[in-house]
């Protein structure tokens, strides 16, 4: 069964975590983030928390979350995100958002 893909959901990647002698909120000590960042990071793209996780599974981010990393690491933004962005760059700019 080498030739499965395998899936990775929010349960399969804290399970794991666990499993590993560890826990998110842990996790997210050891790295300098708030408490419950890990835990956050299951939901919304978090790019340090999605990295700590990561690495201690030796998983890389685009594999755990294909829909959120590109394959060479980088965040695919969607367009939603991009939008806020601009909205938030116009209003720092003094424009109306």
């Amino acid at each position: 069964m080498a030739n499965k893909k395998e899936i990775w959901d929010r349960f399969a990647i804290a399970a794991e975590v666990k499993r590993r002698g560890s826990s998110l909120r842990r996790l997210s000590r050891e790295n300098g983030l708030s408490n419950n960042a890990c835990s956050a990071a299951m939901h919304i793209p978090i790019p340090r928390a999605n990295k700590a996780i990561a690495k201690l599974l030796a998983v890389p981010v685009h594999v755990l979350w294909p829909d959120w990393y590109a394959k060479n690491g980088d965040r695919i933004l969607s367009s939603a995100h991009s939008s806020r962005k601009i909205i938030a760059l116009h209003s720092k700019m003094g424009e109306a958002a």
